[in-house]
């Protein structure tokens, strides 16, 4: 999963590569890009050994996901579809149904984590 920063600061990378394929020192880099001088030396290094590749985010420490792949995609599959008895989902309404269809308990907090991190709109109580 990507944060919403992390196109800007994708793109803040590339531009301290592109300064420093222009022939620029750390130092020029830090001034005109805003990255600490200790970031854009890191930067550099990753770019060397690694490519553009090297400027992606890498995976940070953390708890793991508690719900896995089949439960974030059945849950998509339900909020998008029509609900039964032409009534409007809820969260309480999905985390049954997901209850139902895999049998896993799911809390309505996590569900509408879930569709927060899918780009849905959380539905309300």
């Amino acid at each position: 999963m990507h944060s919403r920063l992390s196109g800007p600061r994708e793109r803040i990378r590339a531009w301290a590569i592109l300064l420093a394929a222009e022939g620029l020192t750390n130092i020029e880099i830090e001034r005109r890009s805003g990255l600490g001088r200790e970031h854009v030396a890191r930067w550099r290094k990753r770019f060397v050994e690694h490519g553009l590749r090297g400027l992606d985010e890498l995976p940070r420490s953390g708890r793991p996901r508690t719900f896995g792949t089949e439960v974030r995609q059945t849950l998509s599959w339900l909020a998008a579809s029509v609900p039964p008895m032409g009534k409007r989902w809820t969260l309480r309404s999905l985390a049954d149904a997901v209850v139902g269809q895999l049998g896993v308990s799911i809390s309505r907090s996590q569900i509408r984590r879930i569709l927060i991190e899918m780009g849905m709109h959380p539905i309300r109580e």
